[in-house]
């Protein structure tokens, strides 16, 4: 499995992702920061998403940290979605807790 980590934030990564097989790539959450108010921070990982769904079949985003920001990217090319907007972190005895996980090993 071949992942482009912060794909978008370096000029080597879109001529990676043309010259080599990638398998996925995951875009910084610096690229995502302002989709809410800025249209060209929008448009620009919108036009990202699209370029590299010509390459690869899975393709991340981090920094998503409001529904508002998860409701505009899933209108994108993107398969999965990172961030901690949704709720507070979790020790992993709450996390057990909540999810009855029964005390499985982490």
């Amino acid at each position: 499995l071949t992942v482009i980590e912060d794909f978008g934030s370096g000029s080597d990564s879109i001529g990676f992702l043309r010259s080599e097989p990638v398998d996925a790539v995951s875009i910084n959450s610096r690229l995502s920061e302002d989709i809410e108010t800025d249209p060209r921070a929008r448009n620009t990982l919108d036009y990202l998403t699209r370029m590299a769904a010509e390459y690869v079949k899975h393709i991340n985003v981090k920094g998503i940290r409001s529904s508002r920001m998860r409701d505009i990217v899933r209108g994108f090319s993107v398969t999965t979605l990172q961030g901690n907007g949704f709720s507070d972190s979790l020790s992993l005895d709450a996390l057990i807790a909540q999810y009855d996980l029964g005390g499985a090993e982490p």
